[in-house]
């Protein structure tokens, strides 16, 4: 048994994040295929959030799946998770009450965003331009043989 990360690290940055956005990190993609069973995040301002996990097809970002709404606090937090990923997939935030902002940095990142509860595929045309963003956001990825 063994586990990967997907996703930016989790420190201190320079700004926040707002709610109310799907935010994909496309940073740090998944190294393998497994089962995404918990997700962190470094909170500024606590409140209910989603970590969602998206696949990139090259046309498309595919949704793949949610955590439930977990109310969360402050610094870094962890909530359950229980979504199949394959390498390459991406992780997303979703603050869905305000506030609900993670850590972000607007230099050296990599992330897609766009308004709303994204929950079903969208053609990458409708997210926003690559945007210079790093969200301190992980999810943690168990596999039965390390990476697959």
């Amino acid at each position: 048994m063994g586990y990967q990360i997907i996703g930016s690290s989790l420190i201190g940055r320079a700004d926040t994040w707002q709610y109310a956005y799907t935010a994909i990190d496309k940073m740090v993609p998944s190294p393998g295929r497994g089962i995404m069973k918990s997700a962190s995040l470094y909170m500024v301002a606590g409140g209910n959030v989603k970590v969602k996990v998206f696949r990139d097809d090259g046309t498309h970002y595919i949704f793949i799946g949610e955590t439930p709404v977990t109310t969360v606090g402050t610094g870094i937090v962890t909530i359950p998770a229980w979504i199949p990923v394959e390498k390459g997939d991406l992780i997303a935030y979703y603050g869905v009450t305000s506030p609900a902002y993670p850590y972000r940095d607007d230099s050296g990142g990599n992330a897609a965003y766009i308004s709303g509860d994204i929950t079903s595929t969208l053609a990458k045309t409708s997210w926003s331009a690559t945007a210079n963003i790093i969200l301190s956001v992980q999810g943690f990825i168990f596999s039965r043989a390390g990476v697959l």
